[in-house]
């Protein structure tokens, strides 16, 4: 552990190029690329041969010498090296399907942790669905640099060798058949900028239309209850009238390119045809050397295609490795997305081992502070001191700072600045140090997994027998079981849509508690519930913090709880009292309701329900 001071600013690092990607893959691995680029570059080379067998074989029909082959012969080859094409262009897509699936795999899974390597309380800069199409599509496209490197040397070589061959012919009918080529590439180079354009607005349209059907899905209950939702059909229609527009015209550019590439074509064949027949006179091609080169024009106007096309991905792909940088603000580099870093969300220096040694004996805070971007919300300055067993509330009326206090304690939120001591330790990195076993936190607004209640509270990980039941009990789950015919194997559904929010926010406080942490950190758990079970969850997790046999080696877990509900007050060792960001107060409550206003107001203020609450056993 090093320095705790956390600085929200990050670094600038420009977004890498498709250059650099595609690098960084090939280096990824080496060996599966090259071998890639060897059977490729056989399948797009080999058809060099039947052009050179044709002439001979055309050549010698056409002498009065003997025919050099036979027709028998010159089957056999051709033959022999169509087949052999089919095999290496079988092995060169299964070889490339493999690298490419793993590749982009690879770029997606990096892609990922980056995402979740943000503080976990800083809202990504775009929504879920918008995200989910950027891992989707952008990812895909960004690889298709490799795509265009692993074919690439099998077309230059095939490009190579003709016009060395046709050239030895006649200079002048080869420059007629590379002259399309030059032009349409000039020309896709002139029109760079608009392809980016097109590109960029077709892909943005697309994510609208995704991000407006997640919204939807999201809304779903608030949508049919408003009168308003007549227009969600006109609405979807005019995002997909717009993705339509994009789509088209970006499609429009491209068949314009490939109609330019052919009408080229065709204009610089009939002038070769021309030249060919008449202008060279007496100095006429061969059979065989006419063959050629008819057989040659047909594959170089197949790559001129390539070539459109390879041209196009690269600009796709420059446009969709802006849109992945878009997401992650610190801005990926290639060796990010693609290096050999430990993939996945649990690594093993994020897992903390329970020892003696580190168990929590004193916990302190000085001069934290955190600023939303863009606007005066925060916390400033606020120090605090959390002893081993103790139970700490933090209060303060709405948007006074209590859940960004708790959130930038946790490392969910990068403090501008502040210490975080551990036993006297600093804390770096505390978003990773502040886990389980260390610390356990249940938000106000908790996310489960669509998965089972039981997976749910143990997030996947071993916990000590009779941990889950406790833990179930304790948050007073138990009735709720009781009318599950799978009990804990009930499947919650997405983001826990199959529970209600009280059934929520007990399960998130039974993960807290199965975790067996030193450290209890609890925003408002009870404000999705009714009074009668609010009452009986507070009267037992009082009850579990103040000791029983599990606490009678370690002791009690320390407790740090927003709250403004007068029983878990009362019950309080300490008292922040929060006004604006700023801490305003601290002490027991007899001293605060004695020489804090704010307290006194917070305390006049507390709810009908909250008295209610106070009478209960």
């Amino acid at each position: 552990m090093a320095s705790a001071q956390t600085s929200s600013a990050t670094e600038f690092r420009p977004e890498p190029t498709v250059r650099d990607l595609t690098f960084k893959m090939m280096g990824r691995s080496p060996w599966w690329f090259l071998a890639n680029a060897l059977a490729w570059s056989s399948a797009h080379a080999m058809p060099l041969l039947p052009g050179l067998v044709l002439k001979v074989f055309y050549d010698g029909l056409a002498s009065d010498a003997p025919a050099t082959l036979s027709p028998g012969l010159a089957l056999a080859l051709l033959t022999g090296v169509g087949l052999t094409r089919a095999v290496a262009t079988f092995g060169a897509e299964w070889l490339w399907g493999g690298m490419w699936h793993f590749m982009t795999g690879q770029v997606r899974l990096n892609f990922m942790r980056l995402l979740a390597g943000l503080p976990a309380a800083v809202a990504t800069p775009k929504s879920s669905s918008e995200i989910v199409s950027r891992v989707r599509d952008d990812v895909d496209e960004a690889c298709m640099g490799l795509e265009e490197c692993v074919d690439g040397p099998g077309v230059i070589i095939f490009a190579v060798g003709a016009i060395v061959i046709m050239a030895g012919i006649d200079w002048v009918a080869t420059a007629m058949v590379v002259a399309p080529v030059v032009l349409v590439s000039l020309t896709i180079h002139l029109a760079h900028t608009r392809i980016i354009r097109l590109r960029t607005r077709s892909r943005e349209a697309g994510a609208a239309v995704a991000e407006f059907v997640g919204e939807v899905f999201n809304s779903l209950l608030a949508f049919k209850l408003a009168p308003a939702s007549r227009g969600l059909p006109e609405a979807f229609a005019e995002l997909n009238q717009e993705r339509r527009r994009a789509a088209v015209a970006e499609k429009l550019l491209s068949e314009l390119f490939n109609f330019s590439n052919s009408a080229v074509t065709v204009v610089f064949t009939g002038a070769l045809m021309y030249y060919i027949t008449v202008t060279r006179g007496d100095n006429a091609f061969t059979v065989g050397e006419f063959v050629l080169f008819v057989t040659y024009l047909d594959r170089i106007t197949e790559y001129a295609g390539w070539i459109i096309w390879m041209t196009g991905n690269f600009k796709r792909a420059k446009v969709s490795i802006s849109r992945i940088a878009e997401v992650v603000p610190v801005g990926p580099t290639a060796h990010s997305l693609v290096g050999r870093d430990p993939i996945g969300l649990v690594t093993a220096d994020m897992t903390v081992q329970s020892s003696q040694e580190s168990r929590l004996e004193r916990m302190e805070a000085h001069n934290v502070s955190f600023r939303y971007p863009d606007t005066e919300g925060g916390v400033s300055d606020i120090s605090l001191v959390l002893p081993a067993g103790s139970f700490t509330v933090v209060t303060g009326r709405i948007g006074s700072g209590k859940s960004t206090l708790l959130k930038a304690l946790l490392g969910l939120l990068p403090m501008d600045h502040g210490t975080l001591l551990w036993n006297g330790e600093p804390v770096t990195d505390a978003d990773r140090f502040m886990t389980p076993p260390r610390a356990a936190y249940t938000p106000q607004s908790p996310r489960l997994f669509s998965d089972t209640l039981h997976n749910n509270i143990t997030l996947g990980e071993q916990v000590r027998d009779g941990n889950v039941e406790a833990a179930v009990h304790t948050a007073v789950l138990e009735p709720d079981l009781d009318q599950m015919a799978d009990r804990l194997e009930t499947a919650v559904g997405p983001r826990g849509l199959r529970l209600s929010g009280g059934q929520v926010q007990r399960t998130a406080a039974a993960r807290m508690l199965a975790a067996d942490a030193q450290l209890l950190v609890v925003d408002d758990v009870s404000s999705a519930l009714d009074l009668r079970t609010e009452r009986l969850l507070w009267n037992r997790v009082l009850s579990h913090v103040e000791g029983g046999p599990d606490h009678e080696a370690a002791g009690p877990p320390t407790c740090l709880v927003v709250s403004h509900r007068r029983r878990v007050l009362r019950r309080a060792d300490n008292i922040l009292v929060l006004k604006e960001g700023r801490l305003e107060a601290q002490g027991t409550l007899a001293e605060l309701l004695a020489t804090s206003p704010e307290m006194q107001v917070i305390w006049s203020q507390a709810s009908q329900e909250a008295e209610e609450l106070d009478r209960g056993p």
